[in-house]
């Protein structure tokens, strides 16, 4: 049917436009964790009860990850490993 084939792009493009701007807007974004068990990280113990700071602008702008990071471009989200993509992309926050 051509008319879920149009609304099916469509949709597409839109969820592409919401990834990019997650992308694009978390500039200054972090993440934090509270460590429930401690760990080693890098010969670094990390004990239980640390918060851990993630960077989020370093994840979301990985110029491995996403060509031209500093540039509005919903369409990388229909082109190249769109899987890793969006698995790099945090939808709505980290959860809990």
């Amino acid at each position: 049917n051509t008319f879920l084939i149009i609304i099916r792009k469509r949709q597409l493009w839109l969820d592409s436009v919401a990834n990019e701007l997650i992308v694009f807007l978390m500039l200054w974004i972090a993440a934090c964790y509270l460590v429930r068990i401690f760990f080693i990280f890098n010969t670094q113990l990390i004990p239980a009860g640390s918060d851990i700071l993630l960077n989020m602008a370093s994840v979301l702008h990985d110029e491995t990850v996403f060509e031209e990071p500093l540039k509005f471009r919903p369409e990388r989200y229909l082109e190249g490993d769109v899987a890793k993509k969006k698995q790099q992309t945090l939808p709505f926050g980290l959860g809990t």
